[in-house]
């Protein structure tokens, strides 16, 4: 069989761990076990490895604050930019071998789309931001979508597009690592400061949007003392100092990264997960709670439903006292007692294996 050639694009890697770098980095460990494929990794920060390149972007600080007074919040736009061109030229002669170039950062996408006839690579863009029409047409040779929502109304936009195969739905994955041995609840409890019963875990980025930690916060501070929330992440200092103060010993905060092992720890001693976001593309964190076996409370939206096969974790989180009904409702009994449905539909639906041929099918 013939040798692939694929190149994946991630200016963030390695200094920022969103949903673009985690994918990123998944997605190239994965490859890199296919008998047929040599890939590379491109990337703006970190060092160099083994199929690994970086590419620095001189003057970061300068593109970042022109990027915010054009662009508004999005700080990173004329950054991705500059890493691609910068790569594209001091990369040239290994760009001009590659069969195919994917990439989650949109920019990316953009500046690679416009370029590509003077190169031989397939450009495959993983759409997970937005669907105005420079997202989503004439970005790339193939979008794939990890969103539902986004594949759905897509197709019903572009139905031509759609039947030429020009975009694919396919959620996220995991690795199916061997689990880190069990260790007591009382032993975490223990070494993370827990004093109560009952603990909820809310674990990504800390902000008001589009994670909605607030909201979080100010369910728990409804339940009774036996509740003890710990935020896991980095982020707004101000919804972290809210939470130590309205909660006291009953919050407990971690900095951990994404990749970060002690976080198996943090679902082993959780009773429940939330993820409060109304907007995110994915939620790779609920696939976590689900491969750990432990209730992932979200939103009521199409996408979450997709992901978890039912609607028994779901609820509306726009409403107060939604955390509090839903436990009152389902009983901590029954919340505890889902590891066997949630692993099953993570490990048939959610795995490198459950999925491997699917994202194979885009690099043929």
């Amino acid at each position: 069989m013939k040798i692939k050639n694929i190149a994946i694009f991630c200016a963030g890697l390695d200094h920022r761990t969103g949903g673009y770098e985690v994918n990123s980095r998944m997605l190239f460990l994965a490859l890199q076990n296919i008998e047929h494929i040599k890939v590379d990794l491109f990337k703006s920060t970190g060092s160099t490895a083994t199929n690994e390149h970086v590419q620095r972007i001189p003057f970061r600080k300068f593109l970042r604050n022109q990027s915010k007074k054009r662009f508004g919040n999005d700080t990173t736009v004329l950054e991705e930019r500059a890493f691609t061109l910068l790569t594209l030229i001091f990369y040239f002669n290994k760009i001009r071998k590659y069969d195919f170039i994917y990439t989650r950062n949109p920019q990316t996408a953009l500046v690679l789309n416009k370029i590509k006839r003077f190169f031989r690579y397939k450009l495959i863009y993983t759409n997970g931001v937005r669907l105005d029409p420079i997202h989503t047409v004439n970005i790339a040779d193939h979008v794939h979508f990890n969103n539902i929502e986004f594949y759905n109304e897509f197709i019903e936009k572009q139905p031509l597009k759609a039947e030429r195969g020009y975009c694919s739905l396919i959620p996220n994955f995991q690795f199916n690592h061997q689990p880190t041995p069990n260790k007591s609840k009382t032993v975490l409890k223990e070494k993370y400061g827990i004093k109560t019963q009952n603990t909820i875990a809310c674990i990504g980025s800390i902000s008001k949007f589009p994670k909605r930690t607030d909201y979080i916060v100010n369910e728990c501070k409804k339940l009774d003392d036996s509740w003890t929330l710990v935020l896991v992440g980095n982020g707004d200092q101000n919804i972290i100092a809210y939470a130590r103060e309205v909660l006291k010993e009953r919050f407990v905060h971690l900095h951990f990264h994404s990749n970060d092992q002690s976080i198996n720890e943090v679902y082993q001693l959780a009773d429940l997960t939330v993820f409060a976001s109304l907007t995110d593309a994915f939620g790779n964190v609920i696939i976590e709670s689900m491969k750990n076996g432990i209730v992932p409370l979200c939103h009521t939206r199409q996408l979450n439903q997709w992901i978890l096969g039912s609607n028994e974790y779901l609820t509306d989180l726009t409403k107060e006292g939604a955390l509090i009904k839903y436990i009152e409702e389902k009983g901590l009994n029954w919340i505890r007692n889902q590891e066997h449905y949630l692993v099953d539909r993570y490990q048939n639906n959610f795995t490198w294996d459950a999925l491997a041929n699917k994202y194979l099918a885009l690099f043929e």
